[in-house]
């Protein structure tokens, strides 16, 4: 299967919608902690109170994708763009580095959305989207609706118990939650996130649902000095079976206001397959390893490495 779309389907326009728009109220680093509660207050007064003002956002990024197949780890790089609203609706387009459009993906209000050009074929879910979007092969443990707050300095889907055991530890300050997607987390000395970890379930080898752990890894924030020092840089997902995604932030831009709902739209053409996903599958050949690695090399070609 191939997948992901283009940029920003005009990505110059929508650039200067956003810089129109404005950029959400900035709030200012935090100071270091010197106690797990210090570091958690602090956390909280950043990432738990919303998107500073922010409606919307404009992502675009660099993807770097691996996992096992046939035996050997084999990963590429793709370039994403993610926009839209908090609360939906959102886009996300994904295209190889030398600018094919792989997939056309929308998150709404009724499910997502998966429009994959090169095979002509429209995946639907009506029911959880992250879950839709890991049986198309994007590597998610929760929704675009959460990784759009993430990307915005906002944790307040993911992070719901607000009364974590709490300890300082050589890695940083460290929380286990009893609820919510997220279990476990890790602080740096001025609370910025370094670490989230919960359960997922996957689709095994025969297609049924197994359980296991994500970990989400949040590094190369700003210097105090600059610009958003509170938003990481670099987004490392790891999930079950050796599975992998570097996100590497290249341009992001918070809205005051909402996206004109002309610009969110996800347009299929007449006469394409519809496949839904509410439903156990085998796991689908996703977008992200069934298209040619590292923009020429054979499809699914093992890369050195690794790294992104």
């Amino acid at each position: 299967m191939t997948g992901q779309g283009a940029r920003f389907a005009v990505l110059a326009p929508l650039l200067v919608l956003a810089l129109l728009t404005g950029c959400a109220v900035k709030r200012p680093p935090g100071e270091p902690q010197a106690t797990p509660p210090a570091a958690w207050s602090a956390f909280r007064a950043v990432y738990l109170h919303g998107t500073g003002g922010a409606e919307g956002l404009l992502v675009h990024a660099s993807l770097y994708y691996s996992a096992p197949r046939g035996g050997v780890v084999r990963g590429n790089r793709t370039v994403v763009d993610l926009w839209g609203d908090f609360g939906r609706p959102l886009r996300l387009d994904v295209r190889a580095g030398i600018g094919t459009s792989l997939a056309f993906l929308r998150e709404a209000g009724d499910g997502l959305t998966a429009f994959y050009p090169g095979e002509k074929r429209v995946y639907f879910t009506h029911g959880d989207p992250a879950r839709g979007a890991r049986r198309l092969g994007l590597p998610l443990p929760f929704s675009l609706d959460d990784l759009a707050r993430v990307l915005a300095g906002s944790l307040d889907t993911l992070v719901t118990d607000r009364s974590p055991d709490m300890e300082a530890t050589a890695d940083g300050f460290v929380y286990r939650l009893a609820s919510g997607p997220v279990r476990g987390l890790t602080l740096d000395e001025t609370g910025r996130p370094v670490l989230m970890e919960g359960p997922v379930e996957v689709a095994g080898a025969d297609g049924a649902e197994e359980e296991g752990i994500w970990r989400l890894r949040l590094d190369k924030y700003p210097d105090a000095d600059e610009p958003d020092p509170w938003l990481a840089r670099r987004l490392v997902l790891e999930l079950p079976g050796n599975r992998r995604g570097v996100l590497h932030i290249m341009d992001r831009e918070l809205r005051l206001d909402r996206w004109e709902q002309g610009a969110l739209r996800l347009t299929v053409p007449d006469g394409v397959e519809t496949v839904p996903l509410d439903r156990p599958v085998a796991p689908l050949p996703g977008p992200l390893t069934d298209r040619p690695a590292n923009d020429g090399a054979p499809a699914g070609a093992a890369l050195p490495g690794g790294d992104a």
